[in-house]
């Protein structure tokens, strides 16, 4: 891991919360939602989530992290829940 990967990986997840708000606040976000889970209504708690987001708070997204290609065992990507 370096510093220049870490500040990388800093702002493109600051451009793509940024992202996610937009979409969020101008209805892009729960239109994808509604498309591709072919929901005929909208949760109650996805609404709420897009309100979050839209609001610029991103408390329900998971944490992500740089490791160093060695801490991976050879895998492209990974999400755990927790470490």
């Amino acid at each position: 891991m370096t510093i220049t990967g870490t500040v990388r990986l800093s702002t493109l997840l600051t451009r793509w919360r940024e992202a996610l708000q937009v979409w969020a606040r101008d209805g892009r976000l729960l239109a994808a939602a509604t498309d591709a889970l072919r929901l005929g209504q909208l949760p109650q708690a996805l609404v709420e989530l897009n309100a979050r987001l839209a609001s610029g708070d991103h408390s329900d997204l998971p944490p992500v992290e740089l490791l160093a290609a060695d801490a991976m065992a050879g895998a492209l990507g990974a999400y755990a829940r927790a470490a």
